[in-house]
């Protein structure tokens, strides 16, 4: 297991099913109004819910798509 993906042990797939809602949701804010504040809020609700190493503020679709990779990846 890659600890740098999994830096808590495996998670729950409710777990990840929480982590694609509110990617959702960031992804909702990053197409209309890009607010630094609300992806700040979204991104540490986020990461709460699905730990990694590395942070950083998820700003763009880019980042959700690469977010939603190692989600789905998880799901496997």
């Amino acid at each position: 297991m890659n600890s740098n993906i999994y830096p808590l042990g495996k998670l729950s797939v409710n777990q990840i099913k929480k982590g694609q809602i509110v990617l959702k949701k960031l992804e909702e804010v990053i197409k209309t109004t890009n607010d630094q504040k609300k992806l700040l809020s979204l991104s540490n609700e986020f990461y709460s819910t699905i730990p990694h190493v590395n942070i950083k503020l998820i700003s763009s679709m880019e980042d959700i798509d690469t977010e939603e990779k190692l989600l789905n990846y998880m799901l496997l």
